[in-house]
């Protein structure tokens, strides 16, 4: 049996993504690796389609807000700045730096006193995936996928191929948590399909957006 590295598996995947021919995995996306959200590191994210219209793009050019502070907001319930403050973890200064960038760029407004999301992101227009490589834990697979579906229409924990029957005996855990698993062979690039996810709801929350704002930080040049 031929033995590989965590890092050595993590090279093929991310070749495989944007090289290879994944079945039932969408082409032509976005791929960013060791992403950190709100919950967790996920080893791979994948990003289909774009959350900002084209009239977003210029007001946004340039943008280096953090994206916690876009998180802690909502469309319709307002918050005050002493809540933003109190709990964006940034120092007086660049809270108030952000806030008047984000306001600037029309992705917050401020209505009676109180912080609000505008609507210039699309949320429903991006399918985000979140990939969990593992060589053999899958219960730590299962805990950290979990996390991931705060925010991914899709959570996938990816094994090795010779890890099919231990799985296959595990496999409802899995199912009924809504986690994909996929088996990854890096030597020779194939996948296969244990159990196909069903896709989570795109309904904003903080993580969802906290996400949605870094991704475009991360894809945008700066000025």
């Amino acid at each position: 049996m031929i033995k590989y590295t965590e890092e050595q598996m993590g090279t093929a995947f991310h070749y495989y993504l944007k090289h290879g021919r994944p079945t039932r995995i969408p082409r032509n996306s976005n791929i960013y690796c060791e992403f950190a959200a709100l919950q967790g590191i996920a080893d791979f994210i994948l990003v289909k389609g774009n959350p900002f219209n084209a009239c977003s793009l210029y007001q946004l050019k340039g943008l280096r807000a953090d994206s916690s502070i876009f998180s802690l907001l909502k469309p319709k319930a307002g918050r005050k700045r002493t809540y933003v403050f109190q709990r964006s973890g940034l120092s007086d200064k660049s809270c108030t730096m952000a806030l008047s960038e984000l306001q600037k760029a029309g992705i917050i407004r401020i209505s009676e006193g109180k912080f609000h999301q505008t609507s210039i992101i699309d949320n429903r227009s991006a399918s985000i995936w979140a990939f969990e490589l593992k060589l053999a834990d899958w219960k730590r697979a299962i805990f950290q996928c979990l996390q991931y579906q705060s925010y991914a229409n899709y959570s996938v924990a990816v094994f090795p191929m010779d890890k099919q029957f231990i799985l296959i005996n595990n496999l409802h855990y899995f199912e009924n948590l809504n986690i994909g698993v996929l088996l990854f062979d890096p030597l020779e690039l194939k996948s296969k399909w244990l159990f196909y996810p069903k896709r989570e709801s795109s309904k904003m929350n903080s993580s969802r957006a906290y996400v949605l704002l870094k991704l475009y930080n991360l894809n945008l040049p700066r000025s």
